[in-house]
């Protein structure tokens, strides 16, 4: 995503950041659809907690403590 958001700005064009939304949102419905029930069916509690300590899109400044 951000390689064609740098994209976006090098060329400045607004096509760009169209399709550069339309790639986030695509990759946003397959983790929400497909791999988190998926995942949740293959690993279930573990999985769950993992779900709840990690952010999903943007990391944390500081590790979580434990």
């Amino acid at each position: 995503m951000l390689v064609l958001a740098g994209h976006f700005l090098w060329f400045k064009s607004i096509c760009m950041i169209a399709y550069t939304l339309l790639a986030f949102l695509a990759a946003h419905a397959f983790v929400t659809l497909y791999e988190q029930p998926t995942l949740k069916e293959k690993f279930g509690a573990a999985y769950e907690e993992y779900l709840r300590r990690v952010p999903r899109w943007i990391p944390r400044a500081r590790p979580v403590a434990r």
